[in-house]
């Protein structure tokens, strides 16, 4: 319940600006190809070992893990080693540009 808004806002700004609807498409996309294939797959790995599903979701989270910290810095444009973000270009809107919006109404 966390995660959904910051990575739905994460995906939007990442995305160049006539690709927007794409990028947040293929990002949701990726749940539903998740949906279609772990059940499948956690019973195929089950099968070869009681253990193995669980052995396999460590690795991917020890992976997921080592990785979000480079991922965070290139799509964020942070530039701060210690855990705090910061902001690359300061003088762009922090808020996707939404800010112009809501002051247009």
């Amino acid at each position: 319940m966390l995660h959904g808004p910051a990575a739905n806002a994460l995906s939007a700004d990442a995305a160049p600006g006539g690709a927007r609807g794409t990028y947040l498409a293929a990002f949701q996309y990726s749940f539903a190809a998740a949906d279609m294939v772990t059940p499948g797959l956690f019973g195929v790995l089950y099968g070869v070992d009681q253990s193995m599903p669980w052995v396999v979701i460590g690795c991917l989270a020890l992976t997921a893990s080592t990785a979000i910290r480079p991922l965070e810095r290139r799509l964020t444009g942070s530039t701060a080693t210690d855990g705090t973000a910061t902001e690359a270009h300061a003088d762009q809107p922090t808020d996707g540009g939404r800010q112009e919006t809501r002051e247009a109404l």
